[in-house]
């Protein structure tokens, strides 16, 4: 049975070839082609790190316990040196950890303050699954699903980006255990350098039937690629886009390797 992840949709489109590398590596690795390993990335340390404080925050008020802004941020800053030990890709927004440190706490206290009182949640961070066929499973963890079926989607990066496949994929989850879904949008909070102002939350509320055509679209793919993959162990049964904005070493597995020449210096 292989796994589709709702995080791979929004990637898929862009470069098949580099989100199969980076989301499937043991199977290209067991057809023959050898794939790089990557540094983490300061950005991916800094969201993942005010997820999980944000998610604290949000479990204790489900479970009716108090909750308060320094404890959040102490947790964040713990699950940041966690995730950035050793060494990590920076980039120009956080050019070093103290700078991601100060980044979470203007964006763990952005969450507590505008997002946190308004958001009634009933599951926080809990994984679903549904059978696609006898050959794909859909699976994914959405941020914060509420008491009023509303899926929230928490953004801690620099732009907003189109995640409604994505969103779509969980609302799909959603359908598969009986859950409705009412509204669905994706709150904001830009990683910004901290010498600059904060913009504070931004929220987008998605189209439920758009997220869901969108998912649809990307899963059907998915499962056709994966599928040429394993009849023919060919790279070319995913496509590859070399104009992407990521395609380079930083951002891709296949970057220079077998699996994708097209990852080369021009």
């Amino acid at each position: 049975m292989m796994i589709i992840r709702c995080s791979t949709l929004p990637h898929y489109n862009d470069c098949p070839r580099r989100a199969v590398a980076n989301g499937y590596k043991r199977m290209i690795e067991d057809a023959g082609f050898k794939l790089r390993d990557r540094l983490n990335g300061i950005a991916a340390a800094v969201g993942t790190a005010s997820h999980h404080g944000s998610g604290h925050v949000m479990i204790l008020k489900r479970d009716g316990f108090a909750w308060n802004l320094k404890d959040a941020q102490e947790i964040s800053i713990e699950k940041f040196k966690t995730e950035s030990a050793g060494e990590v890709i920076y980039d120009t927004t956080t050019p070093s950890k103290n700078v991601g440190e100060k980044q979470i706490l203007r964006l763990v206290q952005a969450f507590c303050a505008t997002a946190a009182p308004t958001i009634q949640p009933e599951f926080i961070e809990k994984k679903k699954k549904a059978t696609i066929n006898d050959q794909f499973q859909l699976s994914g963890t959405p941020d914060i699903e509420t008491v009023i079926n509303e899926l929230d989607d928490l953004k801690f990066g620099m732009k907003m980006k189109i995640f409604d496949s994505q969103i779509g994929g969980y609302i799909l989850l959603r359908q598969a255990n009986k859950l409705s879904t009412e509204t669905a949008k994706v709150r904001h909070f830009p990683r910004t350098a901290i010498n600059k102002p904060f913009p504070g939350q931004q929220i987008h509320n998605l189209d439920i039937k758009l997220c869901l055509r969108a998912a649809w679209g990307t899963i059907k793919l998915i499962m056709r690629d994966l599928t040429e993959f394993t009849n023919t162990g060919s790279e070319w049964s995913f496509s590859a886009n070399p104009m992407s904005m990521l395609c380079s070493n930083k951002y891709c597995n296949a970057w220079g390797t077998n699996f994708c020449q097209f990852g080369r210096k021009i």
